[in-house]
This record gives structure tokens, sequence and C-alpha cells, in this order.
């Protein structure tokens, strides 16, 4: 039995443009030509002259401007979740509780029980399984015949809690991957060059696993921020299957939970395919406004190979509002020229 993980991230974070992007094509509303005049040209190049930082997800890295915070990132590496924690003291009295913390989240799970004889909760086993490494095995599920194995990572100032879900009967393997993955882990080191050059590694925020693709990724990470006020998304994600389907015909099958919940005016700004990072996606750039209300949507999606983790399935968002929507489109443009493959 594959072991099951936590919820994978999901294909599109940014969810009320979701809706919007569905009607946006399937309403077949005109595109638009929107041009940019010499002057506002202008304007926008010294915008985009604020210096941007190597941001690097998964197997991929892009650079984001310097103003954007990194709000949330979610991992998961086969089959194993994991979440990391800076400590920007590491010496910090706090982190011994860290262990202490975990356990006690596993112990609150005890609240769930709806009968006495069910396991939510309860810990089958700790022990160290590596050196600076941690383990716990325990319920998680109200299920007996499914197991958790957690373990919480020291590696210099970056705490990672790792953890996979899977049948009782096979505790022993998902234990000896938790190992494999902490053994390949490390954080990064200071003044270090990030990506490293020439490598193809699994990059988290913090850190890095070094070991080429084996088997199901995932990664997700949210930028906000920006003088334009901005939110960016990036995910991707291995496929064992492949949907063939074109972006329009994906957003056609979502069309009934998206009926009758917008009423605004929505314009398709730009549909089209294109490459990024050598990637044949397609971009789609939405203008919606109701009320007083509006908001610039931009979307580029790229379907993926089965179990690729050079072209894994692959989506990039940002959302914000229509004010100098020709800087954030100029800016957005900018974004997605930036992706690379991790090892280039």
């Amino acid at each position: 039995m594959t072991p099951s993980v936590p919820p994978p991230p999901t294909d599109h974070p940014l969810s009320r443009s979701n809706l919007v992007a569905a009607l946006g094509l399937l309403l077949a509303l005109a595109s638009c030509s929107h041009s940019t005049p010499p002057l506002e040209q202008a304007r926008m190049s010294s915008q985009l002259a604020e210096p941007v930082i190597r941001q690097c997800v998964g197997r991929f890295c892009l650079g984001v401007p310097a103003s954007m915070a990194r709000t949330s990132d979610t991992f998961a590496l086969q089959y194993v979740s994991m979440k990391e924690v800076l400590w920007k003291e590491p010496d910090d009295k706090a982190r011994e509780l860290a262990w202490t913390a975990r356990l006690a989240r596993i112990e609150a799970l005890k609240a769930r029980r709806e009968l006495p004889t069910d396991v939510q909760g309860e810990i089958r086993a700790q022990r160290e399984l590596a050196s600076g490494f941690r383990g716990v095995m325990f319920h998680e599920a109200d299920n007996p015949a499914l197991i958790s194995w957690g373990g919480l990572l020291r590696r210099g100032p970056v705490d990672v809690w790792m953890q996979i879900d899977g049948d009782l009967d096979r505790e022993d393997q998902w234990a000896a991957r938790l190992v494999a993955l902490s053994q390949a882990y490390r954080p990064m080191e200071p003044k270090e060059p990030w990506p490293v050059p020439g490598k193809d590694w699994f990059y988290l925020h913090h850190g890095l696993v070094a070991l080429p693709m084996k088997f199901k990724e995932e990664a997700q990470s949210v930028f906000e921020g920006h003088p334009l006020n901005l939110k960016l998304a990036i995910t991707t994600k291995t496929e064992s299957r492949v949907n063939k389907k074109n972006l329009m015909q994906r957003l056609s099958d979502s069309l009934a939970l998206a009926s009758g919940e917008m009423q605004g005016s929505l314009v398709t700004q730009k549909y089209k395919s294109r490459k990024v990072a050598g990637l044949p996606g397609e971009e789609l750039i939405l203008r919606y406004t109701e009320g007083n209300d509006s908001e610039l949507y931009c979307l580029w999606t790229y379907a993926g190979e089965e179990n690729s983790g050079s072209h894994p399935k692959m989506t990039i968002e940002m959302e914000s509002s229509l004010e100098q929507d020709d800087a954030k489109v100029a800016l957005w443009n900018q974004l997605l020229d930036s992706v690379r493959p991790a090892g280039l």
C-alpha cells in the first residue's frame, strides 16, 4: 500500500482567482489588446529595477523581488512531508522545547476520539532514529492498521519535522525512509551560492535534500508584498498520470463550481501558449471588476510528464488589484522569464 501524506499542495492556492479564471474562459469573453505607451514603459522600467532574490521551490528557482516576503511553504518528498523552522538564535531555550511541543500535539489528537477504542494520539514508540534525529511512531488517524512515523531533525540553525503515514506492518520501512532523507538534508551555508551550481537537488526554504528525483515530489511556496501589493504562488508536483486536457478544457470541467457566484465584468486580456524554463505551458491573464472591487489575475500552467522531476506539473499564479496593471503585467513577464531548473 502506498503511504499517505497530509493534504497535498493545491494546484491553485489563490482561491478566488480560480473562480475568475474558470468564468474568464468559459464565458468566451473577447480578448483585448492592452498595449503600453512608451512613457508608461519608461515608468515601469524604474519600477522593475528593484533587486530580486533567487528563490528555489522544489527543483526550480525564480527571481522574486526583494520586497516580497515568503509567507508559506509546503514540501513533500517520497511521501514524506517536511516542515522547516529556522532559529535565528540557535541556542534559544525555546528550541529545546520543540520536541516536547511536538509530543503534546500528538497527545492532543486524543480529543478527536469518538469511541473509547479509537487509537488517535496513541504513541507506539520513541527512539533516536539517527544522530540528531529523534523519532516517534504514533496513530494520527483512528485506523489501527495505519501508523505515522515522525522525526525532528536538527541541522545547524534549522529544525525539520518529517512525517510519513502508512501501513503499520511496514513501519520499519517508513522509519528507514525518514532516516535516508534526513541524511540527505542540509541547511544553506553562509554566503553559499543558492542554488548550488550544477546540482539538480530538491530545495526547501532554508535547506535542500541532496538526492535526485525518485518518486512523488510536491512543493509550493507563496510570496506576498511589494509596493504594487502582489501575491505570487508557485507549485510543482510530479504526476503518475498526466491530464492531457488543455487549460480551457480543464477550466470547463470546473464551471459548475463557479456557476452563479461571480457577477462582475470580466475580460480575458491574454490566453496563449508560452514556454517557461523550457516547459511548453499556457498563459492566462484576466481583468475582473465587481462594484468597487477589481482584480488582476495571471496564471501560467504546465501539465507535466509522467513521473518526471525535470518536467513536473507546474503552476505559477499572481494576483493583485487593477491599479498600475501595466507595471504588474511587466513584472509578471519578468518573473516568468526568470524561472530556471535548479541544476542550471
